[in-house]
């Protein structure tokens, strides 16, 4: 069963095949899931712009939306059996972009996030021994 994913033309043949129905059916609830949480994650990180923990959650919001929109076109050429651009081999080009912006959401989330954190409470530390303006 293996063998088959391990074959070049499996990947590369320019025959799209369409998924089967109970396939499309899983692929288009992963996808609106991915699609809703990419909102949330938005949405949350629109309220939180100010604060660290805002850029990223709208880094992981802008890469499950830019990613649904990507499997959704790829998926309709699947689907419509397009010739090239219905081929398999897309999908792993998306994995391989997925994986590298992942990559550099978790190089934010573990070096520069907390690193941003810990400048905000010395900042705000520093600042309370500040005379407020008048105007607040």
């Amino acid at each position: 069963m293996l063998e088959r994913y391990l074959n070049w033309s499996y990947w590369f043949s320019t025959r799209a095949v369409p998924f089967t129905e109970q396939v499309a059916r899983y692929f288009l609830v992963t996808l609106i899931v991915m699609a809703v949480i990419g909102l949330v994650a938005k949405i949350i990180g629109w309220y939180r712009k100010i604060l660290p923990w805002g850029k990223l959650y709208k880094r992981i919001g802008n890469l499950l939306l830019t990613e649904v929109v990507l499997l959704g076109i790829n998926f309709f050429f699947t689907q419509t059996s397009t010739p090239a651009l219905g081929s398999r081999w897309w999908f792993g080009l998306w994995l391989l972009v997925a994986i590298i912006w992942l990559v550099f959401i978790l190089r934010y989330a573990i070096w520069h996030l907390p690193k941003e954190l810990r400048d905000r409470k010395i900042r705000q530390e520093f600042e309370k021994y500040l005379p407020k303006s008048k105007n607040n």
